[in-house]
Parts: C-alpha cells; sequence; structure tokens
C-alpha cells in the first residue's frame, strides 16, 4: 500500500488526510477517496477536488499511478487538495438557488401571516368568537371556521381552556351557547367544562378548568357545578356528543343560569361579577365545540337589547376615538385652558375604561379584573408651571392594596405594557392604597397621606424646578421629585370596578394659596417640634375626647365606657424613636381594659366601631391587663398592668422592626416584631375623666439617648 498525505484548503474547510491507496491505483482514484473521506467528516458540500503537489504545481494526469507520483516526494512532503473552479461555480448557482427558494418560502410565509393577521383583525373586530392567539398549546382555533370553533389536538387528557375573545360587560343580561360536535371517550370523568370565567383568569394555570380560579362552570360528565374548586356540586342533567348548552348571564340579579338543549337547569349560581368571558376547558383528544346562535325564544328578545345597547356604545367609541374628535377637543380644552380624558390612549389596550361624558372628563372602571388600566389626559405639557387636580369620584373594592395611582406620564408611556401603572415606565405616581410614591418603580416609598372616595389629587409640576408635588383636598404632601422632563400628562392608573375619576385643569391661583397655606403648616409644625417633639392632633380625634394642653392633653368627656381613640400629629418611621405617655387619670370603667397606649398606621379611622389601639392593624399595650395586642380583640400576655401615676414608653426601632414598650422606665420586653412605618403616637380611653399626657421630648434627653440608642 502506498500512503499520501495530503492537506485538504477549501472555503469551508481546512484538513490534513492521510490516505492509503494500493501501488497500481491511479491519480483518479486518490482523489476519489480524498472526496469520499472528506464528505464523511465534513458537511459542506465539495463537488470536485484537484490535486496539486507538494510545490502548488496541478496534477494534470488523472491516469498517473499514485506509485509514481508519490516516488517523486519524500514522506515528509504533504501534496495539496483544492476546490476546482467548476466546483466553486457550481456550489454558487446552487447555493444563489437556495437562497432564492428560501426567499420565495419567507415570501409565501409572510403573505399567508399577513392574510392570517388580517383575518385575526376582521374576526377581532366582529368580537364574537374565540381566543385567537395565545392559547393553550392544545387548542385548535381555525380561522376558516371563523373563530367558532375550537378543538383539543391531544392534551393526554389534561384539561385545556379556551374563552371568548371579547369579555361580557358586567351590565344588563346576556346569553351564548355552545353545540358539541366531537366529545370521545377520555379518563377524566368531568370530561368538559363549560361557564365563564372573569378577565384575570389563566389559561395555563395548574388549575386551569373552568369552575377553578374564581369561575363558575356547568360539568359534562357529572351534570354538577362548581366555582372555584375540584369538587362537583349536583346540579343538572349530564350533556353529550350533539348537545347544545347555553350560558345565560344576568348581572342586574348577579346570576348564572345554564340551558341544556333550550332546557334551563335552573339558577346554578348567585355570585356574579363581571365582566367575564364565556369559556370551555376540554380534555379528551379531538373534542370539538362551535360557538352558536341558538337560543331559546325567551332569549332572543333579551339578546336584541344586548346588541342594541353594545352597537349604540360601540358608535359612541368610533365617535370619542375618532382623529377629528381628538382633535377638535384638543383645541377647544387649550384655548380654554382645560384638560379631559384621551379616549384613543386607553383603547390601544382595550375598552376598560370609559368615558360617559360628552366632555371626557370622567373615566370610568368597567372592569379590568383588578389590573392596572391606566387614562391619561389629552392635553401635555412641557415647560413653566403645570397644575392638574384629579378627583377621585368612586373607590371601588379591589384585591390591589395600591388602588390608584394619581400622577404624569412620559409622552412615551405605553398603555398596553405589562408594567401599566403610573409609577412605571418612567413615571411619577403618588399611590392612594399606600399614600406613597413611586418613579420607575413597582415599589411604594413613604410619601403622604393614603387618599380614597371623594378626594381631590393636586398635581404641581414645575418644569424650571423638575419637581413634582401632590396635594390632598389642598394640602401640600410635600415635593415628591426633583427629576421631572420632556413632555408629560396627567395620568391615573385604577384597578377595581367601578373605580372613577375626573379632571379638570387646576386654578392656578390656587396654588399660591396651597403654598401659602403649605408653609404657615411647615412653620407651624417646626414650632411644635420645637417645643414639644409631637402633640396630639385634632383631625385624629373621636368623639367625646377633648384636647388641652397645647395639645399635650387628652381626656375623654364621658363615653358612656365606649372605646374612644386619639393620635399624634407627626408620625415616625425611621430609626430609633421614643415617646413616652402618662396616666394622668384613670377611673374604674366597665371595660377591663380601661386604657390602651401603642401606636397606629396612617389608615387608622377614627370614626370606625373598633378604636381601641390594637385594632385596625395598629399595636396597643393595654393597661388593664398588661397584655398587648395586634389588630385583635384580644389580649396576649406580655408586661405589667398600668394605672394613674404611671409612665408609659414606647420604642420603636424601624431598622429591626421591633416594637418594645416600659413602665416607668422599665422596659416591658419586645411586644412586636412586624414594625412598619409610618405610624403615629395613640391612645385609647373608655371611662369618663381619663386623660393622658403624651410627652415627646423625652427622646431628646442626652440620657435616654444614650440609654435607648435614639437615632433618626
Amino acid at each position: 500500500m502506498v500512503r499520501v498525505k495530503v492537506a485538504v484548503d477549501t472555503d469551508l474547510v481546512q484538513d490534513v488526510l492521510t490516505i492509503s491507496v494500493p501501488p497500481a491505483s491511479l491519480v483518479r482514484d486518490l482523489v476519489g477517496q480524498i472526496h469520499e473521506r472528506y464528505h464523511l467528516w465534513h458537511s459542506f458540500t465539495i463537488h470536485e477536488f484537484e490535486l496539486r503537489s507538494p510545490t502548488g504545481e496541478l496534477v494534470g494526469e488523472p491516469d498517473l499511478e499514485v506509485s509514481k507520483l508519490v516516488g517523486k516526494s519524500t514522506p515528509q512532503e504533504v501534496f495539496k487538495v483544492t476546490e476546482t473552479e467548476g466546483s466553486r461555480a457550481k456550489r454558487e448557482a446552487q447555493r444563489l438557488l437556495e437562497e432564492e427558494e428560501r426567499r420565495k418560502r419567507e415570501e409565501e410565509a409572510r403573505i399567508r401571516e399577513e392574510k392570517r393577521r388580517a383575518r385575526i383583525a376582521e374576526l377581532t373586530k366582529i368580537g364574537k368568537c374565540w381566543t385567537l392567539e395565545n392559547n393553550s398549546a392544545h387548542i385548535d382555533v381555525p380561522l376558516d371556521a371563523d373563530g367558532l370553533v375550537a378543538r383539543n389536538k391531544g392534551s393526554l387528557d389534561q384539561w385545556c381552556t379556551i374563552h371568548t375573545l371579547a369579555p361580557i360587560p358586567a351590565r344588563g343580561q346576556f346569553y351564548c351557547a355552545v353545540k358539541i360536535l366531537k366529545l370521545p371517550e377520555t379518563t377524566n370523568t368531568w370530561r368538559i367544562c363549560f361557564g365563564a370565567v372573569p378577565i384575570g383568569f389563566k389559561v395555563n394555570a395548574e388549575r386551569r378548568w373552568v369552575g377553578s380560579q374564581k369561575s363558575w362552570a356547568y360539568i359534562a360528565g357529572t351534570g354538577g357545578k362548581c366555582f372555584d374548586s375540584g369538587k362537583s356540586v349536583d346540579y343538572g342533567d349530564k350533556y353529550v356528543e350533539g348537545d347544545t348548552v347555553g350560558l345565560f348571564l344576568d348581572f342586574d340579579k348577579s346570576t348564572i343560569e345554564f340551558y341544556k338543549n333550550g332546557v334551563s337547569q335552573g339558577v346554578a349560581f348567585e355570585n356574579l361579577n363581571g365582566p367575564v368571558h364565556p369559556a370551555i376547558s376540554l380534555t379528551a383528544k379531538d373534542c370539538e365545540v362551535v360557538l352558536v346562535e341558538d337560543m331559546p325564544p325567551a332569549m332572543v328578545k333579551i339578546m336584541a337589547k344586548f346588541r342594541e345597547v353594545e352597537d349604540t356604545r360601540r358608535l359612541r367609541w368610533e365617535r370619542i376615538t375618532s382623529a377629528n374628535a381628538y382633535n377638535t377637543l384638543k383645541g377647544q380644552l387649550i384655548e380654554r385652558k382645560d384638560n379631559a380624558w384621551d379616549a384613543q390612549f386607553s383603547t390601544s389596550k382595550d375598552q376598560a375604561i370609559y368615558y360617559p361624558d360628552d366632555n371626557l372628563q370622567q373615566a370610568v372602571n368597567e372592569g379590568s379584573g383588578d389590573k392596572w388600566r391606566t387614562c391619561r389626559s389629552i392635553v401635555s405639557y412641557s415647560s413653566g408651571v403645570a397644575f392638574i387636580e384629579i378627583t377621585i369620584t368612586n373607590d371601588a373594592k379591589t384585591t390591589n392594596s395600591w388602588k390608584f395611582c394619581v400622577g404624569i406620564v412620559p409622552s412615551a408611556f405605553q398603555c398596553n405594557s405589562q408594567r401599566a401603572w403610573v409609577g412605571a415606565q418612567d413615571s411619577w405616581a403618588y399611590i392612594a392604597g399606600t399614600g406613597g410614591k413611586a418613579n420607575n418603580s413597582g415599589q411604594s416609598s413613604p410619601y403622604g397621606d393614603q387618599f380614597g372616595q371623594g378626594d381631590k389629587i393636586g398635581i404641581l409640576v414645575d418644569f424650571e424646578a423638575k419637581t413634582v408635588e401632590f396635594f390632598k383636598n389642598g394640602i401640600s404632601q410635600g415635593i415628591a421629585f426633583r427629576n421631572v422632563e420632556g413632555s408629560v400628562h396627567a395620568a391615573v392608573s385604577m384597578t377595581g370596578t367601578g373605580s372613577a375619576v375626573t379632571i379638570r385643569q387646576g386654578d392656578e391661583q390656587l396654588v399660591g394659596v396651597y403654598q401659602k397655606e403649605a408653609r404657615e403648616r411647615e412653620v407651624a409644625l417646626a414650632k411644635v417640634i420645637k417645643d414639644f417633639a409631637n402633640v396630639w392632633d385634632e383631625t385624629k380625634l373621636s368623639s367625646d375626647l377633648a384636647i388641652d394642653n397645647q395639645g399635650l392633653r387628652v381626656r375623654n368627656l364621658g363615653s358612656k365606657d365606649k372605646w374612644r381613640a386619639c393620635g399624634g400629629l407627626l408620625s415616625y418611621q425611621s430609626g430609633r424613636r421614643y415617646f413616652e405617655v402618662f396616666i394622668e387619670e384613670c377611673p374604674s370603667s366597665s371595660n377591663n381594659w380601661k386604657i390602651c397606649v401603642g401606636i397606629i398606621p396612617k389608615g387608622f379611622d377614627f370614626s370606625h366601631q373598633k378604636l381601641w389601639i390594637g385594632a385596625q392593624s395598629s399595636w396597643g399595650y393595654i393597661a388593664g391587663t398588661g397584655g398587648k395586642g395586634f389588630d385583635s380583640g384580644r389580649s396576649t400576655n406580655y408586661g405589667s398592668k398600668f394605672g394613674k401615676g404611671d409612665r408609659i414608653g414606647v420604642l420603636m426601632d424601624f431598622d429591626n422592626l421591633t416594637l418594645e414598650f416600659f413602665k416607668n422606665g422599665v422596659s416591658q420586653g419586645i411586644a412586636f416584631t412586624q414594625l412598619k412605618g409610618p405610624v403615629f403616637p395613640a391612645v385609647s380611653l373608655t371611662a369618663k375623666n381619663s386623660s393622658v399626657v403624651l410627652d415627646a421630648s423625652v427622646e431628646l434627653l442626652p440620657e435616654n439617648v444614650e440609654r435607648l440608642f435614639l437615632y433618626r
């Protein structure tokens, strides 16, 4: 055998091969073996090689014996193998052909996608179909069936859920139906769940059947029903392939009623709240359902009324979101120095926010599943001083503790982003539920008072100073931000269904009045801090109590042994802070707790039924039992009882989140370990003529600073 060492050098690969061939083999045989060996190891196609001598000369004799070729060289020399020009040309032609075929495929795919998008847009505008995108991977919704058919492609008998594209608004009455086209066998005995889901329903969650996640269902395999559960409760008839199942939503009565083949199964639920989506969950592979117009005679009139109302609203939406209406209203607003909500802006997300008045100055959240929805002003601001007032006309119930975010957003703010609250996306917010503030964040930082229904929130933007200052009912909450720039709009984010706000351009003359009042309050507060460190607050005072002695004493005038409460003027929220309460009088009372001393959060309601310190998320130390309480009506064992003549100290450590009480200078131990500011000094009294004196200046005494390690 003759061994030949060759170096393969192409545009794509460089390699060194050692080829063994019989002595009588020809050069063409050697090149053939090189070609075969090359493609054994490399995927890049080479159509033809040419052999060159170690010095680079082309070996142009294909019939030359390899032994004679190698005999002219030394064993250390390496022959060279390169790609022929013909091979390069053929490869380039093949590349161009493949590129053209790829381009054609991409163009065909683009055209198909454009047609698909156009069809989706067409069906979306109609809205009477299943969701067309972002569905479960196991759900197929053919566009050629107008989005009305839903089929389980194969989910291994696991639930796959789909709901209608358009939500049903929480008003009036509505009816829809599905026909079970195919229902193969499945190991899941429920087979199908049909009903209604809230807007926030997650179709890919672990618990994803209709009937879970606060949704309502009628179950095929059992004839039962379920709400927010995995348990079937007796209800109606089972339904099978070929049956038509109807869903009747009565928002006026908060009821849900199901029908089978036009026959009512009775009222299933009486806790309907919306808006909701009709929805269905399937388990069996190839299970197929279709939305149908089939309805009992009684529902025809109901749906005619529903469509009439919705058509009227649709026409109004088209009018108020038209470019002509927008430009006309904007011109009018600029001329009269006013502002209104931009209906075009919020509808780029959906129609959850509705604008009931022709001036577009009121915005109502008609249902967003407790998700943020944002409205912004038409007129923007970018220079000078701007003052806008937002009134909370309805503070609806919501699971989101922030409730509302009032502030300003840059012109680039996107309401269809996942972070769509005022305070995100480089915007600036004052938060209703916490009293905090946020700038480009999902975290509330301490700032001002909480606000809610009936409150008027002023937004003062000074572009020269780059500041934003918020006012609550004319009272400044202080400078919130010092980094404002660019063009901004007034904006509000809200979550609760029924939440409503109004907007108006604020009277610039009021700004001066507000700021003057703020300066006067600052002077008064500075005097309080200098003279007493803190005092009782007349605005944090229950009935039957009176404050005197320059704000230091609070006395019960006679509450028939009912709890009455009082809070301090200034809050504490950082460092290690301390104040004392002197028990001046502690008469007998039918309430064995007698007095509670402690601290309260901002949201403590002084007209509430639960007015003892220790209720309403406050922290208390109880005179008559020596116990403690937090957000409770129960006394938990803690320290010594206290009464007339005793001095109760309250030590707040915001770094370690602890609260500790002292009786006449003696620690009673750590009482609580979940302290969260801001908080205010507070006391609750029951007996007539009971009285206490607040002494907050004791934290300034050097001996207390050293003994208690106090700092701000």
